[in-house]
């Protein structure tokens, strides 16, 4: 699934339509981005990445889809999975001791009029607007389309793409740590932490 992700995103045909994907890379996110609250150092957020990871279950994904989520092409779940969304929640609230809380006018700038009550709620609590059960899993694929003609000719040929992947199902063994050393860089990944096997 990676080396087709990265197939993608790598196709020069295809910069104009995966720039800001490239940006965050191919990943489904648990925690929201996040600074690191002072006082904290990231080797302690490393420690309890390991020590949290250690005791998650691997969990099953029975089948991936491509779908259209507003304006973008993700990877989505085909069927509900709760222990998938449970460990997103899980994730969200036990790493939130962690989080420097942005200032009133960075989170006033998050804000958008097309967000309900809960979702305004949740930004203010946690810092972001999609999480626990306004959280849905995806992996992004493309950047935001505008042209609907496009959209449908990408969702084709990404279900096109995707499909010897996506028949089979897959395990998510790891949780994995990603940073950027300022808001203009991509995103990195750090390090992986396996889950258990028991």
């Amino acid at each position: 699934m990676a080396r087709l992700a990265d197939a993608w995103f790598n196709d020069p045909a295809m910069q104009s339509y995966t720039a800001s994907t490239r940006h965050y890379g191919f990943h489904a996110t648990l925690k929201p981005p996040m600074a690191l609250r002072p006082g904290y150092r990231r080797e302690e957020l490393r420690a309890e990445l390991h020590d949290f990871a250690a005791i998650q279950p691997r969990l099953l994904i029975p089948r991936l889809q491509v779908s259209l989520l507003g304006s973008f092409l993700a990877l989505t779940l085909a069927q509900p999975l709760p222990g998938l969304d449970a460990l997103a929640a899980h994730c969200v609230e036990h790493f939130e001791p962690f989080r420097q809380p942005e200032s009133p006018e960075a989170a006033a700038s998050r804000r958008r009029p097309s967000m309900s009550a809960r979702q305004l709620e949740l930004l203010d609590r946690w810092g972001y607007p999609y999480v626990l059960e306004e959280w849905r899993f995806h992996m992004t694929l493309t950047s935001s389309l505008a042209d609907p003609p496009v959209r449908t000719a990408l969702l084709s040929r990404l279900q096109t793409y995707f499909a010897p992947a996506l028949a089979e199902p897959l395990w998510l063994e790891d949780l994995c740590l990603f940073a950027q050393p300022d808001r203009s860089s991509p995103f990195r990944l750090q390090e992986r932490f396996p889950c258990s096997t028991k």
